[in-house]
């Protein structure tokens, strides 16, 4: 058994030493022992304990000293003291200085063992308090963040470790997958916080006039350089520089590019003057860069310079459970923006998005969702209101039914569709089907009863 609870047992008795460590070891306990309170401290100030089993009386440090020097370097460390002496005046003090409890030797070992259960208890609510603050501190960091799949909080965790480091970072995931969002969450979290954090889009501006955005230029330089210009790698000094779709980057500046990253130094355009710079860069693309130097087409030595850690963003249609939860934050988020009423989204709506493959990730949902707010004339959003084109408009007259489907599956299905199709209109499913009204409420309350009668033909 395994609670990865930590305990030190500090005691000056070996055999008593021995004994705890036999009791508590095959009940998941992680056991450490220490001969006196000196060696104690000494174990605390090197490792982290839940829990600590201390003796009052000891050679070179005392339980009591341990005690208060203890919890001045692990404030949440609980601490059990022991004595084979009843001593109330001793008992008072040792609670006065932050004891958990105090045990009378010799130890009853089913006295302990309920004590422990409880001290366990008390210690993974702390734990998963601590982790709910630290969640809900994330996301009012970062609202535009949403979601909770798996395939997310890994991609999280690998950015807030990141960011913690001045290693230049490689973003990699496919359009409209957020990869932005993980720039401004790395830089937030990272010791440049107080600097700027500047981004410029690569494949967005014509490479003649992306060298000067970069390195900035001199008065002029070029037709219509009526001024000197100062370029993101200055400005960003001290900061963070995002280029966006650095895969798209024409060869010739890759190389300007790699010089001032490896150096930390540039020069403006048509100017002489080397210019120090310290950024950080944090870079993206949806390209694949290792087809990308096979073909000639981007340089290799930049790649790893750029591509010192990596993280990848997975694609929507690999985090469908967060489908819901970002649907509900755009219709919430464009009923605003479009001065139009918030509504809910129909259930057929909601299961045909969370299989649907999303090739333009969340940038499409989005658009999804403000295409249905737009044009929803009814209490609720419909997938009519989302797909307005021909193709989508005779697909959902069809459906799709798996080959291992009962026949009341089946009759399940065809129901919710028409009824899907006829926005919820009963009697217009009733006839449409050829089946009674009653026969609809049942299905709707989830009732089948037993009126064979009614079934559909198959």
């Amino acid at each position: 058994m395994e609670n990865n609870i930590s305990v030190l047992v500090v005691d000056d008795e070996k055999n008593f030493r021995s004994l705890l460590d036999d009791a508590l070891s095959p009940e998941g306990y992680l056991v450490d022992t220490a001969e006196d309170g000196e060696a104690g401290l000494s174990k605390v100030k090197d490792k982290y304990y839940h829990l600590a089993i201390v003796d009052v009386m000891m050679p070179k440090k005392d339980g009591l000293a341990f005690l208060s020097e203890a919890l001045i370097h692990q404030p949440d460390l609980v601490v059990i003291m022991m004595s084979a002496v009843n001593d109330v005046e001793r008992i008072i003090d040792a609670t006065k200085k932050g004891a958990f409890h105090f045990l009378i030797k010799p130890i009853d070992l089913d006295v302990l063992y309920n004590l422990l259960n409880q001290i366990v208890e008390k210690i993974k609510l702390n734990e998963e308090n601590i982790k709910l603050k630290e969640k809900l501190s994330f996301y009012e960091s970062f609202p535009s963040i949403i979601g909770n799949s798996p395939p997310l909080m890994k991609v999280i965790q690998q950015a807030i470790q990141i960011a913690k480091t001045e290693a230049f970072c490689l973003i990699l995931g496919e359009s409209g997958t957020g990869k932005e969002l993980i720039c401004d969450l790395i830089h937030k979290k990272s010791p440049r916080v107080k600097g700027p954090l500047l981004k410029i889009n690569c494949a967005a501006i014509p490479s003649n006039l992306l060298e000067s955005e970069l390195f900035g230029h001199e008065k002029g330089s070029f037709t219509g350089a009526y001024q000197t210009k100062k370029g993101l790698f200055e400005l960003a000094d001290g900061g963070t520089l995002f280029l966006d779709e650095i895969g798209d980057l024409e060869m010739a500046l890759q190389s300007k590019l790699l010089r001032a990253i490896e150096l930390g130094e540039f020069s403006r355009v048509g100017g002489q003057k080397v210019i120090k710079t310290n950024i950080r860069v944090i870079s993206a693309t949806h390209h694949d860069l290792h087809k990308k130097i096979k073909n000639n087409s981007f340089r290799e030595d930049l790649y790893y310079r750029l591509n010192v850690v990596s993280v990848r963003l997975p694609p929507l249609r690999e985090r469908v459970e967060d489908i819901p939860l970002l649907a509900n934050y755009f219709i919430k988020e464009l009923s605003i923006k479009n001065q139009k009423e918030e509504k809910p989204l129909s259930q057929e709506a909601l299961s045909y998005l969370m299989t649907y493959p999303f090739e333009g990730n969340i940038r499409e949902l989005k658009n999804l969702m403000e295409r249905a707010v737009v044009f929803s004339t009814d209490d609720t959003l419909y997938l009519d209101d989302m797909f307005m084109d021909d193709t989508f408009q005779q697909e959902k007259h069809y459906l799709q039914i798996p080959i291992t489907a009962s026949l009341v599956d089946i009759e399940d299905l065809v129901i919710n569709k028409v009824l899907e199709f006829n926005k919820g209109d009963k009697k217009k499913t009733a006839d449409m089907l050829g089946v009674s009204l009653r026969k609809i409420f049942y299905k709707i309350k989830g009732e089948k009863g037993s009126e064979t009668k009614d079934h559909l033909d198959a």
